[in-house]
């Protein structure tokens, strides 16, 4: 249970006028048998409850000396916080604007190019018939995530816990876009080196080679290039879904750093 201040100095008051009383209504009490006189002992359970007071008021004290220097340490530390919090913002500012320069597609691309052949920024296919991650993809999931930890880090627990909500969010975006093409990959490779094994044993088993060099039957060939065509159309979505955890994170810490600015300019 929690008390206001006024409630604390309240309850001293009381106790200041209760104790003389209680003391004195102890004497009266014959429970067993009293060594000493009434003076004596009235001087000894005066000086005992006096103590008991004592500590606890020391106490009291003690505690909010502690709470005051731990206020005037957060106070302290907010400009610090506010400057890490703003850099934070710049730096995702910055991403946006990579983001921003992925959703431009090539309209040349568009017109003229089939979806399986048109560029894609993010992803690839290797000759292998496997996803590739280009530089682009590790940095919006590594380098520029790490830099956002470090700044997230050196400002509170809910600056942190959106960076975690922000990450949990990149994720699951993945999984849930990319992640299912790059199983489909992975099981079309299956497929070829099963299917193709007897006739072109040379290619599969050899490392100088590449499965991109045996010469798929026609449902085989159209069922690649369906792969590469969904893989460019979840790269665009994925790449809205990129831009829209960014956000997310952004205004995110926007509350935050606004939430510190009024505590500082208390």
């Amino acid at each position: 249970m929690r008390f206001s201040k006024k409630t604390y100095y309240i309850l001293i008051i009381i106790l200041l006028f209760i104790i003389p009383i209680l003391v004195n209504q102890l004497m009266s009490f014959k429970v067993t048998k009293v060594y000493g006189d009434t003076n004596t002992w009235i001087g000894f359970l005066g000086s005992y409850i006096g103590a008991i007071i004592s500590g606890i008021v020391t106490v009291f004290g003690v505690l909010l000396t502690i709470k005051f220097t731990r206020e005037e340490s957060k106070k302290d530390k907010l400009p610090e916080k506010i400057n890490n919090l703003e850099e934070c913002l710049d730096y995702i500012e910055d991403v946006l604007e990579d983001l921003d320069v992925l959703r431009r597609n090539d309209l040349s691309e568009i017109l003229y190019k089939k979806p399986s052949d048109r560029q894609k920024m993010l992803f690839d296919v290797d000759s292998n018939y496997l996803l590739v991650k280009r530089q682009k993809f590790n940095d919006f999931m590594k380098t520029h995530v790490k830099k956002i930890r470090g700044y997230t880090v050196r400002v509170d627990t809910q600056a942190y816990q959106a960076f975690r909500k922000f990450t949990d969010k990149l994720d699951a975006d993945y999984r849930n876009s990319i992640g299912l093409i790059e199983s489909s990959l992975r099981g079309f490779q299956m497929h070829v080196t099963d299917n193709y094994i007897e006739t072109h044993d040379v290619i599969i088993t050899s490392h100088d080679h590449t499965l991109d060099e045996i010469d798929l039957n026609e449902e085989d060939a159209q069922e690649i290039e369906r792969l590469k065509s969904d893989l460019y159309y979840k790269e665009s979505d994925y790449i809205y879904e990129l831009d829209e955890a960014y956000y997310q994170l952004k205004n995110a810490l926007e509350d935050i750093l606004v939430k510190l600015t009024n505590e500082f300019d208390r």
